[in-house]
């Protein structure tokens, strides 16, 4: 709290490192809650670089990608309710990466 209370120069370098370093240790939803103050966006699991795809699952495992297991469709559900609440302030606002998972999920 005190890290992200208190901005300073750099201060996106360092909130990112700390979640690259809490994603390497497993600690996928603390990672995940430091990429979204930074505001990293919700990407396709397809596209180099992407740290947030499904809120709260690693989304490198295929059991993730797939929606096999019930933590991955937890991770579905909270990455719907962002996007609902991101629609409350902006009606044309959209998460289109997570698209092919709705199909998934649909199927």
């Amino acid at each position: 709290a005190g890290i992200i209370s208190n901005r300073i120069s750099g201060w996106d370098s360092i909130v990112l490192s700390l979640g690259d370093r809490l994603r390497e240790i497993g600690e996928i939803s603390g990672a995940h809650f430091c990429y979204m103050v930074c505001g990293c966006p919700v990407a396709s699991p397809l596209k180099e670089g992407t740290r947030i795809c499904l809120l709260g699952s690693n989304h490198t495992l295929l059991i993730a990608k797939a929606l096999f297991s019930s933590d991955a469709i937890d991770a579905f559900d909270r990455t719907e309710a962002y996007e609902w609440a991101k629609r409350q302030g902006n009606k044309n606002a959209t998460l289109t990466s997570f698209q092919s998972f709705k199909i998934i999920f649909a199927a």
